[in-house]
């Protein structure tokens, strides 16, 4: 009787696989060419656009690092420009400082010939060409710094400023305010804003 019962399940299991693949073998038949082909075509698609986008990913991550590198380029030779600019304006202020001293014997020569011309009687006066010619080289020399921004500090009877006068002597005085120059004993310059050479002054320091 189990035996028999046995050979039932197996008939049945039998059956149950031929009739699973008969279905199979029916629904491979029952796709055309053309579905073949549509279902190839949708599968290769797909593949596409899992590649699409792996391509997409890798492109943002390269883009992302040009940018990086591109900025910091920028940064660097912004950094070189102003390294460049900065090492050129030492260098000119300090060409434009090594020409004051210059300056202050062209003007130290000038007063002295002026003061030994007033002594001269008129007919042995014989410095007038010797100033003239001074006084031009001392005219071309202001110019020249002019135009490189360089001017001089009026300084004479104002109020004594730390950044542009250096106080080498302060007299007690009752004709002037506390802090005003009363006498300038080297003249200072500015270039542009800044000060080249401060003017050393001497400062009135008011009697309490």
């Amino acid at each position: 009787m189990s035996e028999m019962r046995k050979d039932e399940n197996e008939i049945k299991q039998q059956k149950k696989k031929s009739e699973k693949g008969k279905e199979q073998k029916d629904k491979m038949e029952a796709l055309t060419p053309k579905d073949e082909a549509k279902e190839r075509e949708e599968d290769q698609i797909g593949l596409l656009q899992v590649e699409l986008e792996k391509c997409k990913k890798e492109a943002e991550k390269y883009l992302n690092k040009l940018k990086w590198v591109a900025a910091d380029f920028d940064n660097y030779k912004k950094r070189v420009e102003k390294n460049n600019q900065r090492m050129a304006y030492q260098i000119k202020k300090e060409f434009l400082l090594g020409l004051l001293p210059v300056v202050d014997d062209i003007e130290r020569a000038v007063a002295y010939a002026k003061k030994g011309n007033e002594k001269e009687k008129p007919q042995e006066n014989n410095n007038a060409s010797l100033i003239k010619g001074l006084e031009m080289i001392h005219n071309n020399m202001m110019k020249f710094l002019n135009s490189k921004g360089v001017k001089p500090i009026d300084c004479l009877y104002s109020k004594f400023d730390p950044y542009l006068h250096e106080a080498l002597m302060v007299e007690k005085s009752e004709d002037y305010e506390d802090g005003t120059i009363i006498e300038v004993y080297q003249k200072g310059y500015l270039l542009n804003k800044e000060t080249l050479r401060p003017a050393k002054v001497k400062v009135a320091k008011k009697e309490v």
